[in-house]
């Protein structure tokens, strides 16, 4: 019972705050010697950003799916975050369900790793809307420790499928350019 109590609660955790990616691992120098060369090679750690599912609004499911992947991508490219999408997620969910079924997962520490892996200092909500001749793009950037969005912005592209793929790369950019430039803010 308590192990389905803590499968659930994982679940609707992942349900409300998807995306959020696995540190790299990093090695230590070999000699005292090589250390100020191996930390000046090692780059920053970055924040982490939960890309939550988008949501579709007179558009269908699978396109606001798809949307969602390649903003997850575009901001991965981008290189300011450690980018977890939210098919990265349900995958992992997917994962731990299986090993709790087989028995495999047969204490807490699995699903404790689980949301270890689910802590995230941003997470991004995003918006498809169909309005009019438009598809209207929202992205909404939020710091989850202050509960307040950093960064807005909205994109309107013209009525044709074939411009959104452009468009949510733009609205991502124009997300970025929002954001502060301070590397101790984000």
């Amino acid at each position: 019972m308590t192990r389905l109590f803590l499968l659930l609660t994982v679940i609707v955790l992942l349900a409300v705050t998807p995306a959020v990616p696995i540190a790299q691992a990093q090695t230590a120098p070999d000699t005292l010697a090589q250390a100020p060369a191996a930390a000046a090679a090692q780059p920053a750690k970055l924040q982490r950003l939960a890309v939550r599912s988008f949501t579709a609004k007179d558009v269908s499911a699978d396109t606001a799916a798809v949307l969602t992947d390649l903003a997850c991508n575009f901001l991965s490219a981008a290189n300011r975050f450690e980018v977890m999408c939210a098919s990265d997620i349900a995958a992992m969910v997917k994962t731990t369900e299986k090993q709790a079924l087989m028995g495999v997962c047969d204490n807490e520490s699995c699903y404790a790793k689980l949301g270890e892996l689910l802590e995230s200092p941003y997470l991004l909500n995003g918006l498809i809307g169909h309005v009019g001749d438009r598809y209207v793009l929202t992205l909404s950037l939020i710091d989850t420790g202050e509960k307040r969005a950093v960064a807005r912005i909205n994109h309107t592209v013209k009525d044709d499928k074939d411009n959104l793929i452009p468009g949510i790369e733009v609205a991502v950019k124009k997300l970025l350019a929002e954001l502060p430039q301070k590397k101790d803010t984000l």
